[in-house]
């Protein structure tokens, strides 16, 4: 688990972003949550189990195992 803070950043939800994430009417609120909270930092990256939840994300989303392979072995990380 430090590795993998090390590797990535938890953003932070506030209350703005759940008005954002609201105004953008996706499906999910949850999903429009985390997508809202990941442009707030400029996230590189959402990483998720459900990709199609996320197709209208500007953000690149992957899924666990692609975020692992493109990052694990490699020392700088991204």
């Amino acid at each position: 688990m430090k590795k993998l803070l090390q590797t990535v950043y938890v953003a932070t939800v506030t209350d703005n972003n759940i008005y954002e994430a609201l105004d953008i009417e996706w499906d999910d609120f949850e999903d429009s949550i985390q997508y809202i909270a990941g442009k707030s930092i400029s996230a590189e990256y959402i990483i998720t189990r459900n990709k199609a939840d996320f197709r209208n994300s500007t953000i690149e989303i992957v899924t666990p195992e692609q975020f692992f392979n493109y990052t694990w072995d490699k020392p700088s990380g991204l």
